[in-house]
């Protein structure tokens, strides 16, 4: 399944094998279109495309322009805004779900508190993984600048992506139960709800 992203685009992220053809279809049904990807960044009727290697892709496809991109996506981290760094990565477990399990995540003190500010890094290699290494961000779609609790909406949680990288834009703060405690951290990029994450024990 792929996100509608607008009209005619959808995308996806997901595991593709080197030199496995793969292609789209624009239904289930018995009969249906095909479509492949040409290096050229074209989406072709017909046909089918390969990667050059085993990994996790995230994959565009604009049925109105007839335009694709495919890029791959080497690691997903949780980035630590107040020490400036990815503490730990967040490994592909399939159907578009980037998971650690039993992390632990110490907040920082400063003179005014503790500092719990953080969001997500992505590593990607453009042009079907070919391309030059780039720094993204999963950062929070509603701006805040207040700790979560229990009755929080689920929008809270809400991903949009950033293409490009910093180290206090676009963060959310942690829950206080969560300073020194294991921990799963989980970011959904799948199709069937918005882009999205949890953290729970």
């Amino acid at each position: 399944r792929m996100k509608s992203l607008g009209s005619g685009i959808y995308e996806t992220y997901t595991r593709l094998k080197g030199g496995e053809p793969f292609y789209f279809v624009d239904s289930r049904a018995e009969t249906h279109a095909v479509y492949s990807l040409s290096a050229e960044g074209l989406l072709n009727e017909g046909g089918s495309s390969t990667v050059a290697s085993d990994g996790v892709y995230n994959v565009v496809v604009d049925f109105e322009a007839g335009s694709s991109s495919i890029m791959l996506v080497t690691k997903i981290g949780f980035f630590f805004s107040p020490t400036n760094e990815v503490l730990f990565e967040l490994p592909y477990v399939g159907g578009g779900i980037f998971k650690a399990t039993a992390q632990t995540v110490t907040f920082k003190q400063e003179g005014w508190g503790r500092d719990e500010r953080y969001k997500f890094r992505m590593f990607v290699k453009e042009n079907g993984g070919s391309g030059a290494d780039r720094e993204y961000e999963w950062g929070t779609l509603n701006q805040t600048d207040s700790r979560p609790n229990a009755g929080s909406p689920e929008s809270y949680y809400y991903v949009k992506l950033i293409k490009g990288a910093s180290q206090w834009d676009d963060k959310w703060k942690l829950m206080g139960e969560f300073d020194g405690v294991a921990a799963d951290y989980t970011l959904f990029l799948t199709a069937d709800k918005p882009y999205t994450h949890s953290i729970s024990k």
